[in-house]
């Protein structure tokens, strides 16, 4: 059972999540139609911007996680919330897109250092019963950053303007995020909280050596084991000793320290689960691109229904996920992981399977000229999707972050993470032009609705895949 303390780290990563994401992500979008009034820029220089910090964000992952796996996720955390808060200054104070782009830039190379991948490996630190219940509770910080910064932002945009609406968001870094990220800065887990476990235990090869984990408790213990085990075993090491050579003594243990970590990387590299898990991430964050992009413009273009209307059911969607976050994961805690995936990728299916009927349905209805959305089954479709596709997405979302951890191991857990990340993040981007590129092909959504189905399913099947890898290498329980 997880202490006070721990508890406490975990609504500080969800506090410090929530205004990041309300700055990074959920700022521009709200404001951009008034930025752009303001600086009389297009359409075009907007969506520019979102490339650049796109790119520079998927770019940075890798070389983000190898560091946060050096200098440890806490300092991390720490440096981007600072950079993020001199940064939000300025971005009330831009007077050009060039500007703009720079500042969306920068800040996306400080997400890389204080992302979901970062904060899990925080998190890992200090949770291992309850690990999915709180990463539930950061990962939920994205949804609850989303409603409030439309409701607030919004708000004080309409009635002000949007440099009073960033100085808002700039205060709440300031004053908030960076005083939590120096607390954070400074506390240490209560103990060696990771189980053996968790160190790679799936892996072909056997546990791997830890350099992924910034816990002072857990490394000075490695280090003396570390020590007394050369001068058992190591007849360098030994003569090294007798003869009070300090120098050659530290010198031989380095080298076996980066053998040994070299040797954790190739393991973590060669384990099939990575490939399944890869997938995963690709899979679930194409079909929510393709989803979330598109369902509006879908509902009102293609089925000339009213944008309240449709909104309604994306709402329903956003909260669905919301809730499946925390759910899935304090679920995940309290029975069984992998199971709980299993489940989330049944659920997932099945919502994607009632859109896509609804889409069936609603093309025959436009063929006998009937309104598609008058019927209960049409409506029943659509309340099936918002909430089972929300639900299975959500609780899916949890699981691939607490499931790395036990199935891959600890060792370079900050750079696999991010890599993972990033994959997710090209898989959304690829879900929202390809669906964009077939509907202008076929002008229609049915097709690319039915790829996007194809990508549940496919999820599905990598996750069963997954839980077999898991039973040949006795591990059916995926609990702790």
């Amino acid at each position: 059972m997880e202490s006070r303390l721990c508890w406490l780290v975990a609504l500080a990563a969800s506090t410090l999540h929530t205004l990041q994401t309300a700055y990074y992500q959920m700022t521009p979008t709200v404001l951009m139609p008034s930025i752009l009034e303001d600086f009389g820029a297009s359409v075009v220089s907007a969506s520019a911007v979102v490339a650049v910090s796109r790119l520079a964000y998927i770019m940075a992952l890798p070389l983000g996680g190898w560091l946060v796996d050096r200098w440890g996720p806490q300092r991390c955390i720490l440096a981007a919330v600072s950079v993020l808060g001199t940064s939000a200054v300025l971005f009330s104070l831009m007077k050009s897109m060039e500007q703009f782009a720079t500042l969306q830039a920068v800040n996306a190379l400080a997400m890389v250092f204080a992302g979901i991948p970062v904060y899990s490996v925080l998190l890992c630190q200090f949770f291992d019963e309850h690990l999915g219940t709180a990463l539930g509770m950061v990962l939920s910080g994205f949804s609850l950053a989303g409603a409030l910064s439309s409701l607030i932002l919004g708000a004080v945009a309409s009635h002000a303007s949007w440099r009073v609406a960033a100085r808002l968001v700039a205060g709440a870094i300031v004053l908030a995020a960076i005083p939590i990220s120096f607390w954070l800065q400074r506390v240490r887990p209560p103990g060696a909280l990771i189980p053996q476990s968790m160190h790679g235990e799936l892996t072909e090869e056997g546990p791997a050596f830890d350099d992924g984990v910034e816990a002072q408790v857990l490394r000075k213990e490695i280090s003396s084991n570390f020590v007394h085990e050369f001068q058992r075993n190591d007849p360098v090491a030994t003569q090294a000793t007798e003869s009070n050579d300090v120098k050659e003594l530290n010198h031989v243990n380095q080298d076996r320290a980066k053998r040994d970590g070299q040797r954790s990387t190739l393991v973590v590299w060669k384990n099939p689960a990575l490939l399944y898990l890869a997938l995963s991430y690709f899979l679930l964050q194409y079909s929510y691109g393709s989803y979330n992009e598109h369902f509006l413009i879908y509902m009102t273009m293609d089925e000339h229904e009213n944008l309240h209307f449709a909104t309604v059911y994306l709402a329903v969607l956003y909260f669905s996920t919301f809730a499946a976050k925390i759910a899935g994961g304090y679920i995940g805690d309290r029975w069984s992981r992998m199971a709980t995936t299993i489940g989330a990728a049944v659920i997932s299916v099945i919502g994607a399977g009632s859109l896509l009927g609804f889409v069936l349905r609603a093309s025959a209805s436009r063929s006998i000229a009937e309104r598609p959305v008058t019927g209960a089954l049409s409506i029943a479709c659509l309340v099936s999707f918002s909430i089972c596709f929300g639900a299975g997405y959500g609780a899916m979302f949890n699981a691939n972050y607490t499931l790395v951890p036990q199935i891959i191991g600890t060792a370079r857990l900050g750079l696999v993470q991010s890599i993972l990340f990033a994959i997710g993040l090209c898989g959304n981007g690829a879900g929202a032009l390809f669906t964009g590129y077939l509907r202008s092909w076929t002008r229609h959504y049915m097709k690319p609705f039915l790829v996007a189905f194809s990508a549940v399913f496919l999820n599905a099947l990598s996750m069963f895949a997954l839980m077999r890898h898991c039973k040949r290498y006795h591990a059916t329980d995926m609990r702790h």
